[in-house]
């Protein structure tokens, strides 16, 4: 029963956009859009990658994206996608 309420409270601050360590949350409730997990996704970045992803500034992230080949940024995003760490749009 504490692990139920443990789960909820934690979908709910995930829902608020609440700091949640997501390590908390079961894997395959945390699995995003395309089926990847966005804690492995996020611990597989580039070190400059995560910075900014934790920094919540975009200009870091182009600026990440930008030192990179197309390919290699393309095949981050796309990951950072399918794992629910980037929305398109």
């Amino acid at each position: 029963e504490i692990d139920a309420e443990r789960e909820r409270e934690a979908k709910e601050a995930l829902e608020k956009g609440e700091g949640v360590d997501l390590a908390d949350v079961p894997r395959e409730e945390r699995l995003g859009p395309g089926g990847l997990d966005p804690v492995e996704v996020f611990e597989s970045l580039p070190i400059v990658m995560q910075e900014a992803f934790e920094s919540r500034e975009v200009d870091r992230l182009k600026e990440a994206l930008m030192q990179m080949s197309p390919e290699e940024a393309e095949m981050h995003m796309k990951r950072c996608v399918d794992s629910g760490l980037w929305n398109e749009g």
